[in-house]
């Protein structure tokens, strides 16, 4: 059993409502669970800013806010907490509105018991915690590639942009809110520097082959202003847990023109990329 206690605010001006969330969430095998009860919003909002606080346990009928707008209040300041709204039956409508702007879920006073709240407590509360580490893994991984001195553009399986850090930005000419969403070819328009053709979208290739590819000197990269940049790059597929790919990624550089030309095999490159 998790021992790690989890405060809990409730926010409600129902007394005897905030016995029986008392009462039902006590039992041991539950919890641990340290309830904070607050009769009005006002009160709850200043406790929220005080931090520490896991979930809400919300009453939308209080004696300083009524109805959804309880709820828009608390959301307003508090959207990174997950809120869980206590409804009376004949207010249930107002409940399901909840639901609909990104409360977690709703019990109904008259039916709450231990299992199902506390479940959808520590249900909420993990979820919660694994979105955080997501959020800050895909930052340390945004400041790392912002970092490198290579620049970084990636695509889905169908061709649109789906990533450029900030090398790749200067690069190209496009930032990253532009750029997302957009055909790879409209942001990433290299041609032959020999041919002046348009040269193989390499993303793709590297999708498309299931292994990394990679370009030689002598392509030609133009960024959206119309300067000419030559480039050398390598693509790989990007596979997801079970080995499916679902996208590209490319890593490109300013470079000197020389020889060779065309798409070279890297396969036995040791670098894989995956999401």
């Amino acid at each position: 059993m998790n021992n790690m206690v989890e405060r809990i605010l409730l926010i409600e001006s129902d007394h005897a409502a905030e016995d029986l969330i008392r009462e039902v969430l006590a039992d041991e095998r539950y919890g641990p669970f340290a309830i904070e009860w607050y009769l009005t919003l006002a009160a709850g909002l200043e406790r929220l800013n005080q931090g520490t606080i896991k979930a809400v346990l919300l009453n939308l009928s209080l004696s300083d806010s009524h109805g959804i707008d309880t709820f828009d209040k608390l959301y307003e300041i508090a959207c990174q907490v997950p809120i869980l709204i206590l409804s009376n039956v004949e207010r249930e409508d107002h409940a399901r509105q909840a639901i609909q702007r990104c409360a977690q879920d709703y019990f109904l006073k008259s039916r709450i018991e231990g299992y199902s709240l506390s479940h959808a407590l520590r249900n909420v509360i993990a979820r919660k915690k694994v979105e955080e580490e997501l959020f800050l893994e895909r930052e340390r991984a945004q400041v790392t590639l912002n970092s490198i001195g290579d620049a970084v553009i990636s695509a889905d399986t169908v061709g649109n942009v789906t990533y450029l850090n900030l090398v790749a930005e200067r690069m190209t000419g496009w930032s990253r809110k532009e750029a997302v969403g957009r055909s790879l070819p409209d942001v990433l328009n290299i041609i032959d520097g020999a041919t002046g053709k348009p040269a193989r979208n390499h993303i793709e290739l590297a999708v498309e082959r299931d292994k990394p590819v990679g370009l030689s000197a002598n392509c030609t990269l133009i960024r959206r202003d119309g300067l000419e940049l030559p480039i050398e790059d390598s693509a790989a597929p990007i596979h997801d847990r079970g080995g499916r790919v679902i996208g590209g990624v490319m890593g490109f550089s300013r470079c000197q023109q020389g020889a060779g030309n065309g798409v070279k095999d890297v396969s036995s490159s040791p670098a894989r990329f995956s999401h």
